[in-house]
């Protein structure tokens, strides 16, 4: 569809592309009326001596534009006439079914039909509705009824946890995810720290082999006082031997290096050798903390002092390492990073966050894990992170509300980012860029999601915001919420959606759902295979809220 006739359909749909708006888009396919795209090919036209063309048919797919009908001319020298102009490529209509939670295919996800077209779960919503249609034990995760039975520990029964949205035994304390429990490994339960009864102090705790008792009842810990580390150049701090000539750690900074010695205190001349120490050392002594990172953490180094991926970041603590290529923590593959669920504000700055084994490719099948995951109301704010290799790179859970500065890179995950009835703001001003590219989907919003992106020019024809090169869609909006206090407007201003793979009639650079609330202005959405931009139908939803001009 050339950029006229494109300028003339969204008109007629109550689109504006006047003033300032210069959402370049090489092909847009716009099917919010009725879910189809352009006609088939047209035929040719006739010919003969002296007699007019035949004007070309309309292609017989079930596109809405009919090919041109030029009709040839007739001519003293009896030539033919003009063969018919060509259709536009035929297209590929919304999913249709029949009765509302039936089970169907919403891009490639196991989704739910609603008023007739197929669309993603709602987390929480949906849950009993993926459990009609996909059986007992699934849950809607990520907009996908998947394999599931459990969101919190207090869904499951016989005291296990919830690991990975499945209630599991529990092999170690972090499983737990409660700073008053420690792991039975006997029974798989997480049950009270104080199981102690009579045994001697730093003896071993009768649920957990691998914890002692001290006065607070089992911890894994080396040491409940000073005379535990057997070593008279050592103190016992927060359950830690560590040499007495290190001092203490000082105005809130956390020290954290995987070369470090393991008697380190947490302070800038003796780090700690993991972030299960830092942890500790914080669960210890609550307070506002900056844990700064330097080195390669990986699953190992933490598993060798107990340790274990995804971790939930306590309360008060944000993360700074010291840059990208100096600072890594490298997850097990198929397990996420960090979960953040105090409802508190965190940050996390300046590191490389991955999972091992990924590849430098989207990914052909959905990892499992999350690096980045605030829950309950949590507040996160990311500067000049890597993020690569998870199922969500940056994953804005219920109520939560993100912000996302200059240098942010999330790639090679199903999700650059996924907002699930939370709100994200991505905000640029100047170098360095933001890219969510080289994902399957850059950006995926759904539920009662809320989205605002501010970029800028880059100075060469770019924006500072990209979802480029993403398999699927660079964008992906379907949320009808209109606003907050936090995000009053859905906006995309001066962002990036170019050379996005995913097929025609099915994917594009920017994909809107009817019924959603967006403005987009001053965006570049070119090369994309699918469509530029594309606004599918949704039920019975309208596009009087999606806003393509100067808003």
């Amino acid at each position: 569809m050339n950029n006229r006739v494109v300028t003339l359909a969204v008109c007629v749909l109550g689109f504006s592309l006047l003033g300032h708006f210069a959402c370049t888009a090489e092909s847009r396919d716009y099917d919010a009326l009725d879910g189809s795209a352009n006609g088939g090919n047209a035929g040719t036209g006739g010919s003969g001596a002296g007699t007019a063309g035949k004007g070309g048919t309309a292609g017989s797919s079930a596109g809405t534009s009919a090919g041109g009908t030029s009709a040839g001319g007739s001519s003293a020298s009896g030539a033919g006439g003009e063969s018919g102009a060509t259709g536009g490529e035929a297209g590929s209509g919304p999913v249709v079914c029949a009765n509302d939670n039936d089970p169907c295919d919403a891009d490639g996800l196991s989704g739910l039909c609603f008023n007739g077209t197929c669309s993603t779960c709602i987390d929480v919503t949906d849950d009993a509705n993926c459990k009609s249609a996909y059986g007992v034990g699934h849950l809607c995760l990520q907009g996908n009824c998947t394999a599931g039975n459990c969101r919190v520990n207090t869904d499951c029964t016989q005291q296990q946890p919830c690991l990975n949205n499945t209630c599991s035994k529990c092999k170690a304390d972090p499983d737990c995810g409660d700073a008053t429990k420690v792991c039975n490994t006997g029974t798989g339960a997480c049950v009270a720290k104080t199981q102690c009864g009579g045994v001697a102090s730093f003896g071993v705790c009768p649920v957990n082999p691998a914890d002692h008792c001290c006065p607070g009842g089992c911890a894994d810990v080396q040491c409940c006082v000073d005379a535990d580390c057997m070593d008279t150049t050592k103190a016992c701090n927060n359950g830690q031997c560590q040499l007495k000539i290190c001092g203490a750690p000082t105005n809130g900074d956390l020290y954290v290096s995987p070369t470090a010695a393991e008697s380190g205190t947490g302070s800038s001349t003796c780090p700690l050798k993991t972030l299960i120490a830092a942890f500790n050392y914080v669960k210890a002594t609550p307070g506002t903390y900056k844990i700064h990172i330097s080195g390669a953490i990986t699953g190992t180094t933490e598993a060798a002092m107990g340790g274990a991926f995804p971790y939930m970041l306590p309360a008060g603590v944000s993360l700074v390492g010291s840059g990208v290529a100096t600072a890594s923590i490298t997850t097990p593959v198929g397990l996420g990073g960090f979960l953040i669920g105090d409802g508190g504000t965190h940050s996390i700055s300046s590191l490389t966050l991955q999972q091992q084994g990924f590849v430098a490719t989207p990914p052909a099948v959905q990892p499992s894990g999350n690096a980045l995951h605030p829950t309950n109301g949590s507040k996160l704010s990311i500067d000049t992170v890597l993020i690569q290799g998870f199922n969500s790179g940056i994953d804005v859970d219920t109520g939560t509300f993100v912000t996302v500065g200059s240098g942010t890179v999330s790639q090679y995950n199903w999700y650059g980012a996924y907002i699930n009835d939370g709100d994200l703001k991505i905000q640029v001003a100047t170098a360095p860029a933001t890219h969510l590219d080289n994902n399957t989907y850059g950006i995926f919003a759904g539920g009662a999601a809320l989205l605002a992106i501010a970029g800028a020019d880059d100075g060469a024809g770019g924006k500072l915001v990209t979802a480029d090169y993403n398999a699927r869609t660079g964008i992906r909006f379907a949320s009808t919420l209109a606003g907050d206090t936090q995000i009053p407007i859905n906006s995309i201003d001066n962002a990036q959606m170019n050379n996005n793979l995913g097929a025609i009639g099915t994917y594009a650079g920017l994909y809107l759902y009817a019924g959603a609330s967006m403005v987009v202005t001053n965006c570049n959405v070119l090369n994309n295979i699918g469509a530029g931009i594309r606004v599918q139908q949704n039920g019975t939803g309208t596009m009087a809220n999606i806003n393509l001009g100067d808003g």
